[in-house]
């Protein structure tokens, strides 16, 4: 598929926003990490975009704003916690 950008150029164009905080309004735990969420609950992301489609968002971002190490090694770390309940201080925090 060959980009044009010159067809961009023509109107302003719409982009969605805020993907995080509408996905905590559908029930994301705050605090988690949203790009888990593309994995854990594809239906409620794919939701999300679909709205935007509807609302007349001409681009739609990928669910990726906090898509770091730091942010990841927190949320598997709490995960982790969960799965494996320790007594202690059995866990190193990033």
């Amino acid at each position: 598929m060959t980009l044009k950008l010159g067809k961009l150029a023509d109107r302003v164009r719409v982009l969605d926003g805020a993907s995080g905080t509408e996905l905590q309004r559908r029930g994301l735990p705050a605090g988690a990490a949203p790009e888990l969420w593309n994995r854990e609950d594809p239906a409620a992301v794919e939701a999300l975009a679909r709205s935007y489609v509807e609302a007349d968002s001409d681009i739609i971002l990928t669910n990726t704003s906090g898509a770091n190490r730091y942010v990841h090694v927190r949320a598997i770390d709490a995960s982790l916690r969960k799965m494996f309940p320790m007594s202690g201080s059995g866990y190193v925090d990033a």
